[in-house]
């Protein structure tokens, strides 16, 4: 990330990771052996280059005196957004904040830029069987998204959604307009017992929904954990970790050749339309005048 051939020329980096970059004589939990400070080379490279840890001093960085801009927010992953709203204490930033100071750093170069942003917390959450905290990151990169289309032109920037698989997780039921997605739904099982609206196919929740014991369903609604943000929701088959799914992903496009991202195709294709659109690459680009 630091010195490699692709890392040095990466302009802004923003994320956890924090334990990886330091040796424990330089950050308690770090987990480096070679007894390095990433940080602090990372720092020594140019006078520009700036180092951030918590959200505050993000969001004070002035982008037109920053180089290159590392900021690194907790030891591994991030926290989730419910967990950070649980702790006022919490100095991450949100992914929207990291967002836009890529964005105000990155368009200062004079040849445009590529930006990636990944809501990677909703895959963490869906393979804990977590569907509330699933549902707010995927609210929180929507706000990313947002803030991103606010602050570029729609006729010069190209911007691209999409996933790159799906999860077993399932909405059912006939929930009335108003009802709570969270909840139970309208009508009850078989066995006379309500059942949540949502599930999983498989996954770590499967015993505090299933006694195996009476071969019989919980009720879902009479819980200890209903209503909490990190409640589990019900899986049907038992697994340390729920599955990803096998259905097509959608992908999302507005700007300069969006229209090409229609229909159905490889995911492999969504970078060299990227590349055609942005006019970089060895292959067919939107500059060529053939």
């Amino acid at each position: 990330m630091i010195h490699g051939e692709v890392g040095s020329k990466l302009k802004v980096m923003l994320g956890g990771g924090k334990r990886s970059f330091y040796s424990p004589e330089h950050y308690d939990k770090g987990r480096r052996t070679d007894g390095r400070n990433l940080v602090e080379e990372f720092e020594a490279l140019s006078k520009g280059n700036t180092f951030v840890k918590t959200q505050k001093k993000l969001l004070d960085v002035n982008a037109t005196e920053t180089g290159r801009l590392l900021g690194l927010f907790s030891k591994s992953h991030l926290h989730y957004h419910l967990e950070q709203l649980a702790d006022p204490e919490n100095k991450e930033p949100t992914l929207e904040e990291m967002t836009q100071k890529a964005i105000e750093v990155l368009e200062t170069e004079e040849q445009g830029y590529f930006l990636f942003v990944e809501g990677g917390k909703i895959d963490i959450s869906h393979h804990d069987t977590m569907a509330r905290i699933a549902l707010d990151e995927t609210a929180e990169l929507s706000k990313a998204v947002k803030r991103a289309r606010e602050m570029t032109n729609p006729e010069e920037t190209l911007i691209v959604v999409t996933s790159d698989h799906s999860h077993t997780f399932s909405v059912s039921g006939y929930q009335p307009r108003g009802s709570d997605i969270f909840g139970a739904a309208k009508a009850k099982g078989q066995d006379g017992k309500p059942y949540l609206a949502l599930s999983y196919a498989n996954g770590k929740s499967f015993e505090d929904f299933y006694n195996t014991e009476t071969h019989e369903r919980e009720d879902p609604t009479s819980l200890p954990t209903i209503g909490d943000f990190d409640q589990l929701f019900p899986a049907t088959v038992p697994l340390e970790s729920e599955t990803h799914g096998g259905e097509d992903v959608g992908v999302f496009a507005s700007g300069p050749w969006a229209h090409l991202f229609t229909g159905v195709y490889e995911q492999n294709t969504i970078p060299h339309i990227m590349a055609f659109a942005a006019c970089v690459g060895d292959g067919l680009t939107a500059c060529d005048k053939e």
